[in-house]
């Protein structure tokens, strides 16, 4: 989905389509039938009960004379260093993986910077400030040399299909997706991202794509995308019974936000001008909360107008 307006926040707890219920987006809404049913994920992200012990982990660090690491064993590992065109890559199928990325700047011209592969199974830890940079050629992904166009994976964070990764952590991680997307999830795969982690992403197309699962969970989540700052084709969750501190920002060039439903039917709207609630005071604002509050209880709103679209599937709460 987008952001209506190209701009806006979550905030709270709340789901997004196949499970949402309380959370704010800045843009006008539409009323519509209240909802019958509401879908949640049926995806256990196993990697979320992965130990972390960093007095154990095997300590690697990157380089431009130690550019490649490949995970093959299940383990914690420490990675940290600076490389200006490198990768790590968790071979396919392996389970058990602890990640612990702190103080890391890397950056790809070939493939995924960090790439999960095939059904394995990775808990990421951020700790410090995390840079990870795809500089790969766009122009690869339509090559004409098979070999070329198959190595291309168009996102810093590769998660393909079937793996689990569960990205945490309390540092800062940046992602520049200069290629295309910033994370991308292949088919059955599952992200879930949680903790007191701040995550900053920048797209040439999408800033988060995935084919099925999405949680966000915790956290400090910027998003600017040419594209779809997020993208979820399957169930997109956010926040949850456990969110402590969720913030989602997202800044893209559409007025748009379109639900597609698992029915096959979608409901599209669209804007052609900034939110009213950009000209607000502040005390018009609290006021605005005030009465939300009054009148919803307990229900996170953190601009005026607000209005409620729903459907059999879903159900959110706008904000104009």
């Amino acid at each position: 989905g987008q952001m209506p307006g190209g701009q806006g926040g979550f905030g709270g707890q709340g789901q997004m389509p196949g499970g949402m219920n309380q959370g704010n987006m800045s843009g006008a809404a539409s009323n519509v039938s209240e909802p019958l049913d509401i879908v949640e994920s049926d995806v256990v992200n196993t990697a979320a009960d992965l130990k972390v012990d960093e007095s154990a982990a095997e300590k690697i660090v990157m380089s431009d004379a130690n550019n490649q690491v490949k995970i093959e064993e299940s383990g914690t590992y420490l990675i940290t260093g600076n490389c200006s065109d490198g990768n790590i890559v968790v071979k396919k199928g392996t389970t058990g993986v602890v990640l612990i990325l702190k103080d890391l700047d890397l950056i790809s011209t070939t493939g995924a910077t960090l790439s999960c592969n095939k059904t394995s199974e990775v808990k990421i830890v951020i700790e410090g400030t995390v840079t990870l940079t795809d500089n790969e050629n766009p122009d690869d992904e339509d090559s004409a040399d098979e070999e070329v166009a198959d190595a291309y994976d168009g996102a810093a964070l590769k998660v393909k299909d079937g793996a689990k990764v569960y990205l945490t952590g309390d540092g800062t991680l940046t992602i520049n997706g200069n290629a295309k997307n910033g994370i991308k999830g292949g088919d059955d795969s599952s992200i879930v991202i949680d903790g007191s982690l701040t995550v900053d992403i920048t797209a040439a197309n999408d800033g988060i794509n995935t084919n099925y699962d999405l949680a966000i969970l915790n956290g400090n989540i910027t998003i600017n995308a040419v594209n779809d700052g997020i993208h979820a084709d399957h169930i997109l969750t956010i926040g949850g019974e456990d969110t402590q501190k969720l913030n989602v920002t997202i800044t893209s060039n559409h007025y748009l936000l379109l639900y597609v439903l698992t029915d096959g039917s979608e409901k599209e709207i669209s804007w052609k001008h900034k939110s009213r609630s950009k000209s607000w005071t502040d005390e018009m604002r609290q006021a605005a909360r005030e009465r939300a509050l009054k009148r919803h209880g307990n229900l996170h709103t953190f601009d005026p107008e607000c209005e409620i679209l729903s459907s059999d599937l879903i159900q959110t709460h706008f904000c104009e």
